[in-house]
């Protein structure tokens, strides 16, 4: 192609904040590397390139050129999928016309700022959406307490809901019939990390979540249920929620700390990697 040099939407001191060289320091092949690792790890550009050159006029400087080619603002995706099961001749055929798939959409340089929003739909009807839909939302914005924060503060925010089976109420050794129990959430999340090296950070963040369990038709399932020998569905078993009720509302606390030494020698990791995590939650 005939590539062109022209500003891009992301700022040039947010790039070369991730960037170990220096005016006035000394330049080494290493310090290439490092920029190379951490321009990528941003994630925001298709390619980087260093060039390091001589100054013409000073043969004891060296010039670095820190090239990059970004990735598209927006993106969006949608994958769609066709379940297949075998019909009353035992040959496969498509369970439903109206397909089932997820959407995504992401957004690299929100406002200007770097930040980012990634989302995401989930459904296994395209056209009844609101049976089964698990949907997550996040935004991360870095450097909020600006460019030249050394801890490279950043915040982020996460809305998600999700529907799983529940694994715990299943056939026992008899193999009587159990209805199946749905587990829902939904909840948002805000967390601030902190990087105190290339390998080390911290984060503290806060989760609210309601968890709500449903039998098939949607409907609350406060206690699991079992059939009786007249085929009908009794509700006598354990409770699905911790209230008992079949809904559940937690707030938590999460907060973890991560040391790591490690690098890399003669393609072998050496050095030690500390992970404490904590999480403290209360039903509201």
């Amino acid at each position: 192609g005939n590539p062109t040099q022209k500003k891009g939407s992301i700022p040039a001191s947010f790039i070369l904040k991730h960037c170990p060289v220096e005016v006035g320091t000394l330049y080494s092949m290493n310090d290439g590397r490092k920029t190379l690792q951490n321009v990528f790890a941003l994630d925001l550009f298709d390619n980087v390139q260093v060039f390091p050159k001589q100054n013409e006029k000073d043969p004891s400087r060296v010039e670095v050129d820190v090239m990059v080619r970004e990735k598209p603002l927006q993106t969006a995706d949608v994958e769609m999928e066709w379940a297949v099961a075998p019909n009353d001749n035992n040959r496969p055929s498509l369970v439903s016309i109206v397909p089932g798939g997820t959407i995504t959409y992401e957004h690299r340089n929100l406002g200007g700022r770097a930040g980012t929003l990634a989302a995401s739909v989930n459904t296994k009807s395209f056209l009844a959406p609101s049976e089964d839909m698990a949907y997550r939302m996040v935004y991360t914005q870095p450097f909020i307490y600006g460019l030249d924060d050394p801890k490279k503060t950043k915040i982020s925010g996460t809305v998600f809901n999700s529907r799983k089976l529940c694994g715990v109420f299943t056939p026992g050794p008899s193999g009587d019939e159990v209805p199946v129990v749905w587990v829902d959430r939904a909840g948002a999340k805000v967390a601030i990390t902190e990087q105190y090296s290339r390998n080390s950070s911290g984060s503290f963040g806060l989760v609210a979540q309601e968890i709500s369990t449903l039998d098939e038709n949607g409907a609350l399932c406060p206690r699991g249920m079992r059939s009786n020998t007249y085929g009908q569905y009794i509700a006598d078993g354990p409770p699905t929620t911790l209230s008992g009720t079949g809904k559940d509302r937690m707030v938590y606390a999460q907060g973890s700390l991560t040391r790591d030494t490690t690098y890399m020698v003669n393609g072998q990791q050496i050095g030690s990697r500390d992970i404490v995590t904590v999480d403290q939650g209360l039903g509201v």
